[in-house]
């Protein structure tokens, strides 16, 4: 008799600002489709340190990266589960790279750095990839660890996943010792690539003392987390939610949410909510946090509420329990490296102080309007339908069974059919007597555009924008059901080196060299080159790489620098 491994079918429907993406998904309980293999560029750092680290995210059901994860999540967090810091980035190839910024007031202690895509959240924290690091605040006397002391134990590195073959690349220095400021040049020799494939290699040059070969591993929870389907984010970050009757507690099913970006993007969306009174918006590659307004169709406002999901992962984690210790040998190196570090900060807030870049102003998402109403080339007139009615723009006001609403000018086929989306500084407004009501001496400008428009699952018969001086939305009374959200989107990948010291600066780098991806390794040697710091001492120059089984191995060189 043949065994059948039991799995759940899912269809999603995405809908993004360019394109709709069909398709049937499936989830096996025990095996998670996707995992993360995550490298850091050490794993001792101090309060206030960048953590480098590159990722490669292993697909087991899918082998054209098409239809893959395309954003990495990854978080430093305490071993409470408590996180401290947090970002998002792209995914390109399977890999990933960047930098996580540890907060100047962590307390001392052992944390986590944990990574992971929104489709692995299916099977909760326990697949996840964890990296045990060390982090030194020489400004802080406390210790953070749990409470529960007699659960500490001394951390001992656990099973290591450097290869036990032989290996397959030699890392040749042409020196043993060298001065602060000289050229160290590194060839990276390919052994026997045919024995040991890799799917991405990333080389270091750290401090010695930093650098630990522990592998962290929870055990399987076995179950689905949350009972429901985070799907993959193929298209970019995801926004998700769900509307629900305040007066039955039912799903809003059918409900048309509104998204509108607020800022430098001037991006909207909208959407209507599925069966089960869910909304996904798939999100363009923006960078940086923005503000977000969500919200409902005004004549569902006072009976819906509008729930929005947690983009990271807030699943309770069980972690192990570790007591802070430094040997000797750490000590005197988390004592130098926060020396440096200081130094460092010192001379970068002076260079922050020269040339700050001005910053451009992007256009809205309907790119260039048929016409603009600049309001104060005009004289004054008492309401805003004045300036519709008797000024030659593409807009009228119209009434009709006693209600007022806006009527589009042009000669395109269907732009009659559609209601107009209008606008107030990029929010939805469903009410045009609140937008007629606006002040004119508070708006700027009025954008049209006098064109069959569609935005994701929706048409428009055109779109009017309203944008007021003080982006104060003209004083209009949002709808009470809909959030603004301090949204953060993707953070920058980092390409890999580190950036020269400025001249008559000195040179108090902690880490000295950091290549995310080394391309130059496949089929042939590598040769790389970059200068020692100011600090003497030992360092270790660490080849990570990733096989296609996700497995990571390293292999170490060392030098010195002396003066």
């Amino acid at each position: 008799m043949k065994t059948f491994q039991k799995l759940k079918y899912i269809l999603i429907v995405l809908i993004g600002s360019n394109a709709i993406n069909l398709y049937c998904q499936h989830i096996n309980p025990e095996n998670p489709g996707e995992k993360v293999s995550l490298v850091t560029d050490r794993n001792l750092y101090i309060a206030g340190e960048n953590i480098k680290f590159a990722a490669f995210i292993q697909d087991k059901e899918r082998t054209d990266d098409q239809n893959n994860s395309k954003v990495l999540y990854c978080e430093v967090i305490t071993q409470e589960g408590v996180k401290i810091c947090e970002n998002k980035y792209l995914v390109n190839k399977n890999l990933s790279n960047g930098e996580l910024l540890i907060p100047d007031d962590v307390s001392t202690g052992i944390y986590f750095v944990r990574s992971y895509t929104r489709y692995m959240r299916n099977w909760g924290p326990s697949v996840y990839h964890y990296i045990l690091i060390k982090i030194v605040n020489a400004k802080r006397s406390e210790i953070q660890q749990k409470e529960n002391i007699d659960e500490l134990t001394e951390f001992v590195p656990g099973k290591s996943r450097i290869s036990a073959s032989s290996e397959p690349f030699e890392l040749t220095l042409d020196q043993e010792r060298y001065k602060p400021g000289d050229t160290v040049n590194l060839r990276v020799g390919v052994v026997k690539e045919s024995d040991s494939p890799f799917t991405m290699a990333s080389i270091s040059v750290v401090p010695d003392y930093t650098v630990s070969t522990a592998d962290i591993a929870l055990p399987s929870n076995g179950n689905i987390a949350n009972g429901f389907f985070f799907q993959r984010e193929s298209q970019g970050p995801v926004i998700s939610g769900k509307l629900v009757d305040n007066s039955s507690g039912t799903p809003a099913a059918g409900s048309r949410v509104n998204l509108s970006v607020i800022g430098i993007h001037k991006d909207f969306m909208a959407q209507k909510t599925d069966s089960s009174g869910r909304f996904i918006f798939s999100m363009p590659d923006y960078y940086g946090c923005h503000d977000l307004f969500l919200c409902t169709e005004d004549t569902l406002h006072s009976r819906i509420n509008l729930l929005v999901d947690n983009d990271f992962c807030s699943a309770p984690v069980k972690l192990p329990s570790y007591r802070f210790s430094l040997s000797p040998d750490e000590r005197n190196i988390a004592l130098q490296m926060a020396v440096n570090h200081q130094v460092e900060a010192y001379f970068k807030d002076e260079a922050k102080t020269s040339g700050a870049s001005e910053k451009s102003e992007e256009v809205s998402f309907y790119g260039k309007p048929s016409d603009i109403i600049y309001i104060d080339d005009y004289v004054h007139l008492p309401n805003l339908e004045e300036y519709f009615n008797s000024l030659p723009s593409l807009v009228r006001v119209r009434k009709h069974s006693g209600k007022k609403y806006f009527k589009l000018i042009g000669t395109q086929s269907g732009l009659n059919d559609y209601d107009p989306l209008v606008m107030v500084d990029m929010v939805a407004i469903g009410n045009p007597a609140k937008v007629l009501a606006i002040p004119p001496s508070g708006i700027l400008r009025i954008e049209v555009v006098n064109s069959l428009y569609v935005k994701g699952d929706q048409k428009y018969g055109g779109i009017i924008n309203i944008i007021t001086k003080k982006g104060d939305f003209g004083g209009i009374d949002l709808p009470s059901s809909g959030m603004f959200v301090n949204y953060c989107f993707l953070s920058r990948n980092i390409a890999g080196t580190i950036p020269p010291i400025g001249q008559n600066m000195p040179d108090a780098r902690n880490t000295l060299y950091w290549e995310p991806n080394i391309e130059p390794l496949r089929g042939k040697d590598s040769r790389l080159s970059f200068t020692t710091s100011d600090t003497p001492g030992k360092y270790k120059v660490v080849l990570t790489w990733i096989n296609p089984k996700g497995e990571i191995n390293r292999q170490i060189s060392e030098f010195e620098v002396r003066k």
